[in-house]
């Protein structure tokens, strides 16, 4: 298994399936998205890989949460060498990520900053776009999961055409809480 510590892959693992998650104790959870991930991987015959992040996201931007963790690093990464998977990428948060990035118009070395979060953002993206797609076709039930799992990605930021970045997360926050108004 090959370890990457940023999204940078060779050229060998660039198309392959990559399952993201903390991946902390692989719980039964875990083991589904890994094993989706490996059939996908299967059946196009791509490489196999997972992003997980150091520390766990909850501990580094939360306040509360210091210790969050089932296992180490060390631990996880032992774990997930079990699982013969192709490759592994760390993303780590460092002090620089800590401070949300602005919203609105922002200066270049601002932009910059939210541009090399790409992948943070892809996600939170990603996970708005599934929520009100859901939200939009009926299925509420489906549309609070999805919702649910874009408000913590309160780092991420989209690039509107106008020129303006804006937050995901904030506008999950705003429809998930019109769901909950109308139960």
């Amino acid at each position: 298994m090959k370890i990457y510590n940023n999204p940078n892959l060779n050229k060998k693992h660039c198309n392959g399936v990559i399952a993201i998650g903390n991946f902390d104790g692989l719980h039964l959870g875990h083991q589904k998205v890994i094993n989706e991930a490996r059939q996908k991987a299967k059946k196009f015959k791509l490489p196999l890989g997972i992003m997980t992040f150091e520390p766990v996201p909850v501990m580094f931007f939360g306040k509360k949460n210091k210790d969050h963790r089932i296992n180490s690093l060390h631990q996880k990464i032992s774990q997930l060498k079990k699982l013969k998977l192709d490759f592994l990428i760390i993303i780590r948060f460092n002090k620089t990520d800590k401070k949300e990035p602005p919203i609105g118009r922002v200066d270049r070395k601002d932009k910059k900053r939210i541009q090399d979060n790409y992948i943070l953002n892809d996600v939170s993206m990603a996970l708005w776009a599934k929520a009100r797609s859901l939200h939009e076709l009926g299925k509420i039930k489906e549309a609070e999961t999805a919702y649910a799992q874009c408000l913590f990605l309160t780092h991420g930021r989209a690039w509107d055409p106008g020129g303006w970045f804006w937050n995901p997360s904030s506008d999950c926050i705003k429809y998930a809480i019109k769901l909950l108004n109308k139960k």
